[in-house]
């Protein structure tokens, strides 16, 4: 997902489109939406999860995603 979806993702879902809120709009959101939230969206132990390494914390940044 390009950065500026997610920030569409955190407008469509009431966020203010601050990068941690992108983020979420596009990772544990949609999972809460589905109801399988409990497998997927965060990482966390005995969950599913795509892993991206970045050089800085899209977190604080979300342009920390641009590549």
């Amino acid at each position: 997902m390009l950065i500026d979806e997610f920030i569409v993702a955190a407008h469509a879902q009431g966020l203010e489109p601050r990068p941690l809120q992108a983020l979420q709009a596009a990772t544990i959101m949609p999972a809460r939406m589905m109801g399988i939230e409990e497998s997927v969206g965060r990482l966390k132990v005995n969950q599913y999860a795509d892993i991206v390494a970045v050089a800085a914390n899209p977190a604080q940044d979300i342009s920390a995603l641009r590549g």
